[in-house]
């Protein structure tokens, strides 16, 4: 196994990964808009990406490290929120484990 750097696309909806040996792009993954930050944990099997302007701003996209796929894509549900106005995010895709057994769809 390599060490491998992600990075999204400011301007288009891509992320870009990177063989920090070679510094040559191992693999783009199209996204649903470009993003501002990347978040994982090397403890963690996953990385989440947001999509921070177009359409479909405030996307996640849940990132396997191992499979360098998105495995979820998570939207804000506009009409359900907590008594404090904070709307949890909801999967749209049914049925992926996400972490510490939790799926994404219980965030």
């Amino acid at each position: 196994m390599h060490r491998v750097m992600a990075t999204p696309n400011l301007k288009d909806g891509l992320i870009s990964v990177i063989d920090m040996k070679t510094w040559k792009t191992l693999k783009i993954l199209p996204t649903l808009g470009p993003g501002f930050f990347l978040r994982g944990h090397e403890n963690s099997a996953y990385v989440w990406a947001d999509v921070f302007s177009g359409p479909n701003k405030d996307v996640m996209h849940v990132i396997d490290k191992q499979k360098l796929e998105i495995v979820a894509t998570l939207r804000r549900n506009r009409q359900d929120h907590d008594a404090r106005g904070i709307r949890p995010l909801r999967q749209i895709r049914a049925g992926v484990a996400v972490g510490n057994g939790r799926r994404a769809d219980r965030l």
